[in-house]
């Protein structure tokens, strides 16, 4: 007889942790949203908040953390050595302090490190229910689920959060563009998204960009479809 394996994914955010549990087929099968301010309560608070939680308490399952955070900077191979990780933070605006962790995922397929701070209580919280795990960046799992394996052609994709946006351009199967900026509206999202596939050298009707946890998600397609024609939605696991 096959005994599945479920996995739970908890996913932090500034406004709270989402808990999904998926099957060994990667389906949802219990998915719900906690409210708190995860990056600004102590390390026991948070403890004490995930530890109520009855998913956490439950049976044996696999943990899968990630962590939706700013700010980070994508560092080649050639150019990496872990050691440095705070000062290549240093270029993306993040002063190392005890009150900050930094922490790193590698993607070996592009051959590039995902360098990123997590608060300090928050990291412990962390270690505390679920041991010593990788934490994964919010864009590092968009990449391995999305752009490395659905991705065939030059591609797009806007991953959005309450005021901002996190933006991947791949031309050749290759990264050419990872960064965020100030966006909110559906017009804003639109506007990076045409001035990004100019820049970059893409073809408007041809290049498919995917908008991600968005609940405006049809307005932005609306707004992009005016002026490229692939544009295709994309949810993601919360």
């Amino acid at each position: 007889m096959h005994n599945s394996i479920n996995t739970l994914s908890i996913r932090f955010r500034p406004d709270g942790f989402s808990l999904s549990f998926t099957d060994d087929q990667n389906n949802t099968i219990t998915s719900r949203f906690v409210e708190c301010k995860p990056f600004e309560l102590s390390a026991s608070a948070l403890t004490d908040i995930l530890r109520g939680q009855a998913e956490i308490t439950s049976n044996t399952f696999a943990f899968e953390v990630t962590c939706e955070t700013l700010p980070y900077i994508f560092v080649p191979d050639d150019l990496f050595m872990h050691e440095y990780s705070n000062t290549y933070l240093e270029f993306a605006g993040e002063k190392k302090t005890e009150n900050n962790r930094t922490l790193y995922n590698q993607l070996n397929i592009w051959k590039t490190n995902n360098v990123f701070v997590l608060p300090e209580s928050l990291y412990q919280a962390i270690m505390q229910f679920a041991g010593n795990i990788p934490v994964q960046h919010h864009l590092t799992e968009l990449i391995r689920a999305y752009a490395l394996e659905t991705v065939t052609s030059d591609a797009m994709f806007i991953y959005c959060n309450n005021d901002h946006i996190d933006v991947i351009v791949i031309k050749d199967r290759k990264p050419v563009l990872i960064n965020s900026f100030k966006a909110s509206t559906p017009e804003d999202i639109a506007y990076y998204a045409l001035l990004f596939m100019q820049e970059t050298g893409m073809n408007a009707d041809t290049c498919k960009i995917n908008v991600l946890n968005n609940s405006n998600v049809e307005n932005i397609s609306s707004v992009l479809k005016k002026h490229a024609t692939d544009c295709t939605e994309v949810s993601v696991k919360n």
